[in-house]
């Protein structure tokens, strides 16, 4: 270990990886060594990777597409919901007065 802390177990640099794209799967190339972490990482994280690091090379890059996909399609989803609280709101509201005034019926799950 490095005296400013533990060094990265994955360290990606510029290269070929495969991801999903509208046509099937398709080349693409990271434009900058993914190295920095913002906090420590967690024990079970350490060990997926050193895990995943066994696997041979296009198994790990399939891996680490999905991890990717995955990484930002969440913070997608945060920035949609962070950015739609407005909308939100109207339809609560909207919600809210159908309710009030006896057009909405109790959802019942066995009827679903």
């Amino acid at each position: 270990m490095l005296s400013d802390g533990p060094r990265p177990l994955l360290q990606l640099s510029p290269q070929s990886i495969l991801h999903p794209s509208v046509g099937g799967w398709c080349s693409t190339i990271l434009e900058s060594p993914l190295t920095a972490r913002e906090g420590p990482m967690t024990e079970l994280l350490r060990r997926a990777f050193n895990k995943a690091s066994e696997l041979p090379e296009h198994e790990q890059d399939a891996l680490a597409s999905i991890l990717i996909q995955e990484l930002e399609g969440e913070q997608t989803w945060d920035t949609t919901l962070a950015t739609s609280q407005d909308q939100l709101s109207t339809l609560a509201d909207a919600a809210l007065q159908e309710h009030r005034s006896g057009r909405t019926e109790p959802l019942d799950p066995d009827e679903l």
